[in-house]
């Protein structure tokens, strides 16, 4: 009887935390959260990360050639 009781509380104690964690953890963590989002930033920005305007063109020319290719064969006509 005695660890049933104790086993109920314990789950209704760890449920307790749970709930805590939830309700404060954007400010237990904001500083790490900040600081995670200024380096990802950081690397983002410097102009040698972004693509070479080749490689954007060919990208470009794939995904068009891909719509044709699958848009041939359909219609807008509404009316069949």
């Amino acid at each position: 009887m005695y660890a049933e009781r104790m086993a109920v509380e314990k789950c209704c104690e760890q449920v307790n935390f749970s709930d805590a964690y939830k309700f404060r953890s954007h400010e237990m963590f904001a500083e790490a959260r900040y600081k995670a989002i200024t380096v990802s930033m950081d690397k983002a920005r410097p102009l040698s990360s972004l693509p070479e305007e080749e490689e954007m063109r060919a990208l470009k020319a794939h995904i068009t050639s891909g719509m044709k290719k699958y848009t041939a064969n359909s219609s807008l006509d509404r009316s069949s």
